[in-house]
Order: C-alpha cells, then structure tokens, then sequence
C-alpha cells in the first residue's frame, strides 16, 4: 500500500509493547525524558508519527499525527507508578491514522528499511 505523506517532519516513536499498549489505550499520548525535551520541543501538531515497538515486535504497527503537547505531573506508565513519580514528564497527544490489530503486530509490521524506500524523506528518531 502507497501512501502519500504531507510534506511534514515524520517522527518514529521508540518504545517496549507494553508501553505502546497503554498509549493506545489512553486514546493517544506518549511522554518523554527529561533529556529529550528539545525533541518534544520540536514536535508540531500534525507532525507524522510512526509507532515502533522495541524488542518483541520489532517494526512499526502504526502511524498517526502529533495533536498536542503538554507537561504532566501525574504517572501513567508502570515503570512511573512503581517509582511513585512521573518519568516521562514531556507527553503529547496523538491520532491514530492506522494501527495493526494487535494479533498482527509481529507478522504484519513495517520494518525501516520499508519506510526509508516508501518515505523519501529523512525520518527522526524519537525515544
């Protein structure tokens, strides 16, 4: 499938399953170090994202629009409910244009080297 991109900044979004799953089922919103706010800080709303899991699936399920950024002081994650403090303070909202279902994650992601020959635009990285 061709899909033809705007000519906006695309952003793949690092993360482990479990995570990914939370921020799918909080309807859109990821969060970020500290050390990664000039990242954060560079998003703009309708900036493409490509959703990437780490370790178990090792591709990317889906795509979707940053919305809007915002500063929480409030866990969501395990790893912040455990600590008792919120980790990843710089969060932004995002739609999600297309998600694999999830008993297709392993078999049916898209993997970079795809995306790279699909995109013809530099992508950023964005853990």
């Amino acid at each position: 499938m061709m899909m033809n991109f705007p000519k906006k900044p695309h952003w793949i979004i690092l993360g482990p399953e479990q995570s990914w799953k939370i921020a799918f089922k909080q309807h859109g919103i990821w969060g970020l170090k500290e050390m990664l706010y000039p990242e954060w800080k560079a998003l703009d709303p309708g900036d493409i994202l490509f959703f990437y899991i780490t370790k178990t699936v090792r591709g990317i399920v889906g795509i979707g629009r940053m919305v809007t950024k915002f500063i929480q002081d409030k866990p969501l994650w395990p790893d912040e409910r455990e600590a008792g403090k919120v980790i990843y303070p710089f969060r932004f909202e995002f739609w999600i244009d297309y998600l694999l279902e999830e008993k297709d994650w392993k078999e049916k992601r898209y993997l970079l080297d795809y995306l790279f020959k699909r995109c013809g635009e530099e992508l950023i990285f964005y853990n």
